[in-house]
């Protein structure tokens, strides 16, 4: 199986390397990048104050049958592909951080974007891919934190993800 590459014409697909014969400092790779990226999300978070502008059970501006589950926002002084601050949705796990991200691809506004998942549980994040995939049919990509990228240089604070104590304070 390979993909289609358009600027050799449509129908014509490159080859896909196995699994098989990727080597396995691949892997370590990998987990060291997706730990950059969360920790990157850690400080954007908490250096950022978050301006909720859809409370929780919001309907959504163009869409009326869209409710939202959760706070919807974005984080105040950050830049999004879009040119409009960082997405996130805030959920009711305080403490919790960045537990988690959406990448979706919108057709009507002809965007890709990510929407960051803040202090959500994993109840409000079902909620959140039910408003993005079946009301809104824009579909989303989570990629969920894991423990392993939940762990800085000295380890969580009693299960909490790095920066959620900060990011606690500046919620308050």
């Amino acid at each position: 199986m390979g993909r289609q590459d358009n600027a050799r014409g449509p129908g014509h697909f490159r080859s896909v390397v196995s699994l098989a014969d990727i080597p396995d400092s691949v892997e370590i790779m990998v987990d060291t990048s997706r730990a950059r990226l969360f920790g990157n999300l850690d400080e954007l978070a908490v250096a950022s104050r978050l301006v909720v502008d859809r409370p929780a059970g919001s309907r959504h501006p163009r869409v009326s049958e869209a409710v939202y589950p959760v706070d919807y926002g974005y984080l105040d002084g950050t830049v999004a592909a879009d040119g409009d601050g960082v997405d996130v949705f805030c959920g009711s796990a305080v403490g919790a951080g960045v537990v988690g991200f959406f990448v979706t691809a919108d057709l009507g506004k002809r965007d890709v974007e990510v929407k960051v998942l803040i202090d959500c549980t994993a109840e409000e994040i079902d909620r959140v891919r039910r408003l993005l995939d079946d009301v809104l049919g824009i579909g989303g990509l989570l990629v969920r934190r894991n423990l392993e990228t939940a762990t800085g240089p000295h380890g969580p604070a009693a299960g909490e993800k790095p920066g959620a104590q900060m990011w606690r304070q500046r919620r308050q």
